[in-house]
């Protein structure tokens, strides 16, 4: 259904599941949809187009993982790479991967969220916070729920900080 989402978007038809019918929203990866049909405007077929994506998701949420772990500095050396080949050599992860499916690029978007929050600090900057904002923005348009799990990520971050330094923000 995505692909053809994608598909009809890069060829002109717009959000619709049939050319020429009515545009309604039925991907569930909207977000995904329209990088699909950019990457198939440019050249590639969708499916590899989604190949490549997953690659390139999964990619970010190992890089996200290995920082994460070296950064907490909990375990031996190995641990973070470890923790890497765990992840990929996942069954269900080489499955969604070689799919298609949407859910590796929306995992990587609320990583993003992640990734960027634990970086806020106490005294973060308009940008930090943009940034971390416009992640937030990104998972909401692949899935509506990607606000609702982005916002919960942020919610520590932010109660690092007092009300008058939030109030800067306003």
């Amino acid at each position: 259904m995505l692909f053809t989402y994608s598909e009809n978007i890069a060829t002109g038809e717009g959000v619709v599941y049939n050319p020429g019918g009515e545009a309604v929203d039925g991907a569930s990866d909207l977000l995904l949809a329209f990088v699909l049909a950019a990457l198939r405007f440019v050249g590639l077929s969708v499916e590899i187009g989604a190949a490549l994506v997953n690659a390139a998701s999964l990619g970010f949420i190992a890089f996200a993982v290995w920082s994460a772990w070296k950064r907490t500095g909990i375990g031996r050396r190995w641990a973070a790479p470890g923790a890497v080949v765990v992840l990929l050599a996942t069954t269900p992860v080489i499955y969604l991967g070689a799919t298609g499916f949407g859910t590796l690029f929306f995992a990587a978007l609320v990583t993003l969220v992640a990734f960027l929050a634990v970086r806020l600090g106490p005294q973060p900057t308009f940008g930090q916070l943009a940034a971390v904002g416009g992640a937030v923005a990104l998972a909401g348009m692949d899935r509506i729920e990607g606000f609702v799990l982005a916002g919960a990520g942020l919610k520590e971050p932010l109660s690092m900080m007092s009300p008058g330094e939030l109030r800067e923000y306003q």
